[in-house]
C-alpha cells in the first residue's frame, strides 16, 4: 500500500502549505527529505533546480513574505503508483498590491516523490506568464503584437 502513504503524505504537505499561507503557523517542510530536490518548471524568477530543505525554504520563504498576501492550494484530484504521486493543484495567491495569480483557479500540476514518509523530489509545474505578470508585475507582450510593433513580422 506503498501508494496510498505516498499519496496520504503529498496530501498533508499541500493542506499544510495551504495552511501556511493562511497564516496558520504550520512547517510544511516537515514533509521533505533533508536532501529533498524541488524543480520549478518554467523561465520565470522563480524557475530552476533547489536542493535541500534548507534552500527550498529559504526560497519560498523569502519569496512568499514579499510576493504573497494571501491564497490558497488545494488538491483536487491525486493519481499516485508506488513512490511516485502526481497531483492536480488549485493554486490563487493575491499579492499585497491586490494582483491575483490564477484568478480562474486554472490547475496547476506536480509531480512528487516519496520515499518512506517524506517527499524527496517535486516538480511544480505552474502557469509561468502568470508568475510572470502577477507575483514579478511583468507585462506580456504576445509575440504577434511584437512583431507587429516592428514593422513587420515573417
Amino acid at each position: 500500500m506503498m501508494s496510498s502513504s505516498a499519496a496520504s503524505v503529498v496530501s498533508r504537505f499541500i493542506a499544510s502549505v495551504d495552511q501556511l499561507i493562511a497564516g496558520v503557523r504550520v512547517d510544511p517542510l516537515q514533509y521533505l527529505a533533508e536532501d529533498a530536490v524541488l524543480e520549478v518548471i518554467g523561465t520565470t524568477p522563480i524557475s530552476g533546480i533547489y536542493r535541500g530543505r534548507e534552500e527550498i525554504r529559504l526560497l519560498f520563504g523569502c519569496t512568499a513574505q514579499r510576493l504573497i498576501a494571501s491564497g490558497s492550494v488545494q488538491q483536487f484530484d491525486v493519481i499516485a503508483d508506488g513512490e511516485e504521486v502526481a497531483a492536480f493543484l488549485n493554486i490563487r495567491l493575491t499579492t499585497p498590491a491586490g494582483e491575483v495569480y490564477n484568478a480562474q483557479v486554472d490547475p496547476a500540476g506536480c509531480w512528487f516523490r516519496v520515499v518512506g514518509d517524506k517527499l524527496v523530489e517535486i516538480r511544480l509545474f505552474p502557469d509561468t506568464t502568470q508568475v510572470e505578470t502577477q507575483l514579478f508585475g511583468r507585462r506580456f507582450v504576445p509575440n504577434e503584437a511584437r512583431g507587429s510593433q516592428s514593422g513587420g513580422g515573417s
